[in-house]
């Protein structure tokens, strides 16, 4: 990544003041163990920016996240398995892929969140910031038509649709 490449990124994700780390940039590679932590990195750090707990990986969520997806690549088009599931379709081989990008993906609604009117949701951003969300399962596969479907399922569930379930579980950016 170019100087100017960094600078800029900085400028639109920053650290907070030096309290949320810079997630890993380095391509996932074949490697499933490098999928489930730069998942888990980038989440954390998103939520970080908006005064989330990080949350934790757990084997059962690995294997919710595993059915949901093979669930979902069967089909050749994104269907969720899951209530509290962000589901995306990417057309680069995972190895090519990165954590942060693949957060980003879903972090990146936050252009369509109003923090005064919840009514438009921007489901995926605000579920992966929502502070009551503590476990991740993150999985991917190849659909029936050669892309790359990527699914994390989080316990417990966000998106519960009250004003007083916004306020409290999606927060500004710090």
């Amino acid at each position: 990544m170019s100087s100017l490449t960094i600078h800029n990124w900085m400028q639109q994700y920053s650290t907070a003041n030096g309290q949320c780390p810079v997630p890993s940039q380095s391509k996932l590679g074949e490697d499933a163990t490098s999928f489930d932590s730069q998942m888990l990195e980038a989440h954390n750090y998103f939520r970080c920016l908006h005064g989330s707990p990080s949350m934790t990986t757990t084997a059962e969520m690995k294997t919710r996240a595993t059915t949901a997806v093979g669930n979902s690549a069967v089909t050749g088009s994104l269907q969720y398995t899951f209530r509290g599931q962000n589901l995306a379709m990417i057309s680069m081989p995972i190895a090519d892929a990165t954590g942060f990008g693949l957060t980003k993906l879903w972090y990146n609604e936050i252009k369509e969140y109003n923090y005064d009117d919840f009514t438009h949701s921007a489901g995926h951003f605000t579920q992966v910031v929502w502070s009551a969300s503590v476990n991740l399962g993150c999985a991917h596969a190849e659909d029936i038509n050669g892309n790359t479907q990527v699914t994390c399922v989080y316990d417990p569930p966000g998106n519960i649709a009250t004003v007083e379930a916004h306020q409290e579980n999606v927060k500004r950016p710090i």
